[in-house]
């Protein structure tokens, strides 16, 4: 009889010890929390599932492949970014507007906040989103930690200032307007140091 009422309590506690299985929206943080809006996330170091959408692969032939995922719907802080790298091995198989669960570790890579030995848990359908739409210069309030990982939309016309990392990096750097060097404009010396 004793054996019995145990068995039967053991298989009771351990029925509801069991997890819940994750859906696609089971979330622990938002992107924008993990974003936090300092330079670096408040969250370094812990374990947290996101969902959002991927907007494209980043560096697939580089020694930390991944991908960049946006939040499906902005969150109303201004000073937080709604998008996240996520290193991923194998991120070649996954495609732009693909919404994806996944769970990684809070980082900091390169100054750039990030999802380390992330898995994929689910794929949960495809969607689109939108680029934020700015006009430079920034406001005085805001800073580019803001914008980190998001497509935007620049509403004016844009000058290159760099190229040298394009082929290497895929990077490009653009301003509002030229970028000139102080001794374009002034003589060296005084002048030249206070621009």
């Amino acid at each position: 009889m004793y054996k019995f009422l145990w068995l039967v309590v053991a298989a009771a506690l351990a029925a509801g010890c069991q997890q819940a299985p994750l859906t696609c929206q089971s979330v622990t943080h938002s992107i924008a929390q993990i974003q936090g809006q300092g330079e670096e996330s408040p969250l370094l170091g812990k374990t947290v599932t996101i969902q959002g959408m991927v907007l494209g692969v980043v560096y697939p032939d580089g020694p930390l492949p991944g991908l960049m995922l946006q939040s499906l719907t902005p969150d109303q802080d201004p000073l937080t970014s709604g998008a996240i790298f996520v290193a991923l091995a194998n991120a070649q198989q996954y495609q732009s507007g693909q919404i994806l669960q996944l769970s990684g570790t809070v980082a900091e890579v390169e100054q750039l906040t990030s999802l380390i030995d992330a898995t994929v848990l689910d794929t949960c359908g495809s969607g689109e989103t939108k680029p934020v739409s700015l006009t430079l210069p920034l406001p005085p309030e805001l800073s580019w930690e803001a914008y980190e990982g998001m497509w935007l939309r620049i509403e004016q016309p844009l000058v290159v200032t760099d190229s040298f990392n394009l082929g290497r990096y895929g990077e490009l750097m653009l301003a509002d307007q030229r970028l000139m060097v102080p001794t374009q404009m002034v003589a060296p010396g005084a002048a030249a140091q206070q621009r």
